[in-house]
Parts: C-alpha cells; structure tokens; sequence
C-alpha cells in the first residue's frame, strides 16, 4: 500500500485498498464495493486495472466519467472495454449490448 500511497499522494491513504494476499479480482472488487456502500452509499466505483496502458489522458477521462454517468443515470453495471491489440482468451471476451442512454456521446 505504501508504494501505491507514493504514486498518488492526492488520494488520502484511507482511500486506498491492498489486498493483504493475493485473492484475484473479485474478491478485492467485492471487498471495495461492500466498504463503499457502507461508507457512501451514493458513492461510486471505478475500477481500473493496472496492466491498461492509457494514450490518451483526455479521452480516457471522458469515458470514464461517461461510464459512470451512465451508472448513475441507468442504475447499471458499466463495462468499458478497450480495443486489443492481440487475441487473448483467457480473459473472455465481452459482447456489447444495446446502447443505453446517450451512449457513444
């Protein structure tokens, strides 16, 4: 957790989340959305994994906060998926549904 804390020294360290041993994704995004309904049940969640490479800052954001205005406004989980450069199964893929409020804006 301190390393994390040193990247981001703008997020207080309450705020900030470490797994005490490897348990995969799930459970850490249960535990974090369990402590975020507790603490701020109108709170949201924005998972971002960090194998992503962003290139561009300013678009990420938009459909970030685009995602979750969508959340927000639909009462829905949000997926946002990247275009991959490669095949790779073992992640599963994602097949996109009909678009939902002002999608794609």
């Amino acid at each position: 957790m301190d390393q994390v804390a040193a990247t981001v020294p703008e997020v207080p360290a309450a705020n900030i989340f470490a797994e005490p041993r490897a348990a995969s994704t799930a459970p850490a995004l249960a535990w974090a959305a369990h402590w975020i309904a507790k603490h701020d049940p109108g709170g949201q969640m924005l998972s971002l994994h960090a194998d992503w490479a962003v290139g561009d800052d300013r678009a990420f954001r938009a459909a970030a906060t685009h995602a979750l205005g969508v959340a927000a406004e639909q009462d829905v989980l949000v997926t946002v998926g990247v275009k991959p450069s490669r095949n790779e199964a073992a992640y599963g893929y994602i097949i996109p549904g009909a678009p939902l409020g002002n999608a794609g804006k």
